[in-house]
């Protein structure tokens, strides 16, 4: 029995979806540090109130070591 129709081999179709979801993660995983790192200033702000003020720049940088290896 196929798991998707179409497919004419469960393992392919496995493989497939397994491609599929690794694409969609990635794409996430690469909009989430665009948008960490777009926001670094506005994070920097809300932190000054109650620290350091540089959580942004922190998490920006992690980000951007993230994007660039996915």
């Amino acid at each position: 029995m196929d798991i998707v129709k179409g497919c004419h081999f469960q393992f392919n179709c496995v493989v497939n979806l397994l491609l599929d979801g690794a694409a969609v993660f990635k794409a996430a995983v690469a909009r989430a540090c665009q948008d960490l790192i777009a926001s670094s200033q506005l994070l920097n702000e809300l932190d000054a109130e109650v620290g350091d003020g540089d959580t942004g720049s922190t998490l920006a940088n992690g980000a951007k070591c993230m994007y660039h290896n996915i």
